[in-house]
């Protein structure tokens, strides 16, 4: 898992340091920077896949279809004060485990920015074409006490990360693990409309929008114990009583999920509630994840009741807890934090914009200066939705 993080002129984190947790939930109010965050960390992901600087930044197609859609904003917005500044550099402290080690460490990485510029001279005219260059440097440490420090400056410069071949075995061997371990990061963005839509029965994994979502529920109903647990989680999430899945299936062999309830009536996913199926999709993806992956989710509590954010809460601190997972979401509700345990409040990072230098301020919740006395005055909902936290940071 990611235990801190460290952001320096990227975006609009002048210098932030975020220390997170297994469950980690991100506060703050529009264009306060929470996005930038999930954008620091898709980069870390994209330097782990050997691609160039340029395709981080801009977008992969392999075979005329797109497998990475880049950096918001491109290669021109990802620098502090939309590139004033002409370096940036993100950071993270790891721990990584397995059956019967576990190291930790450290990864940086570093980018700076060059130009060059090649001038044609006809006459008194002269035309200037520039062409951007991008210098990474990278280091790695970990537990035994190595640095592996290394610059290139290439184009299109490659991270170093996937191709340490002259560090000693156990950096090798670890800087791998921390290469899939970050490329495996996922980042869901759970669209109800695709979730809606008939798909073969063959389908065994849940992608990234929630596809195959039907596929994926209608395997899992075949085992009883998967069944009734999601069907707990879905009773408490539903007013009305829900008796069992069903499954409408075509000569096909396509399949589309759906309820039945007391009465006898079937309801098929076309006619669930957005806020219904982004939930079972989470449960799905979250209770199947293997063990100590991290999941970054934006808008965790999007189309949910309030009164049903304490179900999100609950499954949320137990998955994380059970299945030994990170999970890094961002929220706009003031509701969800009256539900979170103190363990849980202990990782809530809130971010505001500073008025002057306009970069993004981060700070735990309970760090906030006169935190512990308003608490015991209001509750967390009033202070969230009143402004109270943006103010006092």
């Amino acid at each position: 898992m990611i235990k801190k993080l460290t952001l320096k002129n990227f975006k609009s984190f002048r210098d932030s340091t975020l220390e997170l947790g297994p469950l980690s939930i991100i506060l703050g109010a529009n264009a306060s920077g929470k996005s930038n965050l999930v954008d620091a960390l898709r980069f870390l992901q994209g330097c782990t896949r050997g691609w160039s600087i340029s395709e981080i930044f801009s977008g992969r197609w392999e075979g005329g279809q797109q497998v990475w859609t880049g950096i918001r904003g491109g290669n021109n917005e990802i620098f502090y004060l939309g590139g004033e500044v002409q370096t940036f550099s993100i950071s993270l402290d790891w721990e990584l485990k397995n059956s019967s080690t576990a190291h930790s460490g450290a990864y940086q990485v570093g980018i700076e920015r060059k130009t060059e510029d090649v001038s044609f001279i006809e006459g008194k005219n002269a035309t200037t074409y520039s062409n951007e260059r991008f210098a990474v440097g990278t280091e790695e440490y970990v537990s035994t006490g190595v640095l592996i420090p290394e610059t290139r400056d290439v184009f299109p410069a490659l991270p170093m990360l996937p191709f340490m071949q002259d560090a000693p075995r156990l950096i090798r061997q670890w800087a791998r693990i921390l290469a899939q371990w970050m490329s495996d990061i996922s980042f869901p963005i759970f669209s109800p409309a695709t979730m809606r839509e008939y798909v073969s029965n063959r389908r065994t994994e849940l992608g990234q929008r929630g596809e195959n979502l039907s596929a994926i529920i209608f395997r899992m109903a075949s085992d009883p114990k998967q069944r009734q647990t999601l069907l707990e989680w879905l009773r408490e999430l539903c007013p009305q009583e829900i008796v069992d899945f069903d499954f409408i299936q075509t000569q096909l062999g396509d399949v589309l999920l759906a309820v039945k309830e007391p009465n006898g009536v079937t309801i098929s996913a076309r006619s669930m509630s957005d806020g219904t199926l982004r939930f079972l999709a989470m449960v799905v993806v979250l209770l199947h994840a293997k063990e100590g992956s991290l999941f970054v989710l934006e808008d965790i509590d999007s189309d949910l009741h309030p009164s049903r954010l304490h179900l999100l809460a609950s499954f949320l601190e137990q998955v994380t807890a059970s299945r030994r997972i990170q999970v890094i979401a961002t929220s706009h509700s003031p509701y969800l934090l009256d539900h979170l345990s103190e363990q849980s409040l202990a990782n809530v990072l809130v971010f505001v914009r500073d008025q002057e230098s306009q970069s993004t301020k981060v700070a735990k919740l309970i760090d906030i200066p006169g935190f512990s006395e308003a608490r015991q005055h209001n509750p967390l909902d009033l202070l969230h939705a009143s402004g109270w936290m943006e103010q006092n940071l």
